[in-house]
C-alpha cells in the first residue's frame, strides 16, 4: 500500500484523518471495509475516493487492521485515538512523522533553519511556509511550536526531524516474495545506519552504500576516519547472536582488519513501529559489535564454521 506524498496532507485532510481515527472501532472482526469507508465519509465529508486514501492512509500508519473485507483499529491505534481525544496531536503527528511522509519538507527544514544553543531549530516564518508548508501545519499541533515572530520547532521534535526514519522516503509496501528475513536485514542496517549518524558530529559523514550496490561486502561506511571504518549488519528475529558472512564478507573481513566490523541485531520485530523498537533494543545492548572479525574467531571469541559448498560439473567426465 503506497503512502501519499506529503503535500496530500493537508490541515483539512490531517483532521479527517484523526477523526476516522477515532470512528473506527477496535472491536474484531471490525466493520466491512465498505461499511468503515461510508462511515467515514458521513463524518468527514469531502469524496468517497478521499475517505478511501484516508482509510488506506491508516492502514499504511500501522493504526488500522485491515483483513480481506474487515477494518478494525490496531492496538497502536488506541493510544493514538486517546490523545486525539484530549485534543493532542502528537502521537499522530509522530506517527506520521516517523513514516517518512514529510521526508523532503523534513530535509528542507533542517536545511534552512538555524539550531540554536537549546537544540531549538529557528527560521523565518515566510521561507518555513514556502518549503515544508504542510510539515509546519502539522508542527504546529504541537503546544511548544512558534510561529511568530520567529518559527521555532522545539529540540525533541528537530531529534524526530532528524532520525534517518523521517529523513527516508515514504515506500510502498514490499512485494510479498520479499522474505521477513530480508526485511528484517534491511530494518538491522536501517537502525545501524541511524545509530552512526546518532554518534557522529558529522552525520553527512556516514554513508549507506549497500543502497547503492551489495556488491562491496560492507553495508556503511563511517567516513570520518582514514582509511573509513566499514561495517557489515546483521539481524535476527533471535536474540542469540548467529549470523553468516558470505565469501566477499569474509576476504573483506580479512582485507581491512580493524577497520572492518559487524554489528548484530537481534530481537527484530518487524511488526513493531521502527523508532520505538530502535530504543527498545539500543536498551538492552544491541548492536553488538565485533570489530576485527577474523582476529576474534583466531582467538577462540567467536567460532566460523563452513556451511556451503560450491558444485561445478567436472567437463573431463563428459
Amino acid at each position: 500500500m503506497t503512502l501519499p506524498a506529503g503535500t496530500w496532507l493537508t490541515g483539512p485532510r490531517l483532521d479527517r484523518l484523526a477523526t476516522a481515527l477515532q470512528i473506527i472501532g477496535a472491536n474484531a472482526p471490525g466493520a466491512p471495509r465498505e461499511t468503515a469507508v461510508r462511515r467515514i465519509w458521513r463524518k468527514c465529508g469531502g469524496s468517497h475516493e478521499e475517505s478511501e486514501q484516508l482509510l488506506n492512509l491508516l492502514a499504511s500508519l500501522n493504526l488500522f487492521h485491515v483483513d480481506e473485507d474487515s477494518v478494525r483499529r490496531a492496538n497502536s491505534g488506541n493510544p493514538v485515538a486517546r490523545s486525539l481525544r484530549s485534543g493532542d496531536y502528537r502521537l499522530l503527528g509522530l506517527t506520521i512523522i516517523r513514516a517518512g511522509l514529510f521526508s523532503d519538507q523534513a530535509r528542507a527544514l533542517l536545511e534552512i533553519g538555524n539550531v540554536d544553543a537549546e537544540g531549538d531549530l529557528i527560521c523565518l516564518p515566510r521561507i518555513a511556509q514556502s518549503v515544508a508548508p504542510q510539515l509546519v501545519g502539522l508542527l504546529s499541533r504541537w503546544p511548544e511550536f512558534q510561529s511568530r515572530p520567529l518559527v521555532c520547532i522545539p529540540s525533541n521534535v528537530v531529534g524526530e526531524l532528524s532520525t534517518v526514519w523521517a529523513l527516508r522516503m515514504a515506500e510502498a509496501s514490499e512485494p510479498s516474495w520479499i522474505s521477513n528475513r530480508r526485511r528484517i536485514g534491511q530494518r538491522a542496517e536501517l537502525y545501524s545506519f541511524q545509530r552512526e549518524r546518532s554518534i557522529t558530529q558529522n552525520p553527512s559523514s556516514i554513508a549507506w552504500v549497500s543502497k547503492d550496490s551489495d556488491s562491496f561486502g560492507w553495508d556503511i561506511e563511517d567516513r570520518t576516519t582514514t582509511p573509513y571504518r566499514r561495517i557489515e549488519v546483521k539481524g535476527s528475529g533471535a536474540a542469540c547472536p548467529v549470523f553468516f558472512l558470505s565469501q566477499n564478507e569474509w576476504n573483506q573481513a580479512a582485507l581491512y582488519g580493524s577497520n572492518y566490523e559487524v554489528q548484530f541485531w537481534g530481537s527484530i520485530d518487524l511488526q513493531r513501529e521502527q523508532a520505538n523498537e530502535y530504543a527498545s533494543l539500543r536498551a538492552a545492548g544491541f548492536p553488538i559489535v565485533i570489530s576485527n572479525i577474523r582476529s576474534k574467531i583466531t582467538a577462540g571469541e567467536w567460532s566460523a564454521t563452513p556451511v556451503q559448498w560450491r558444485i561445478a560439473r567436472n567437463e573431463a567426465t563428459n
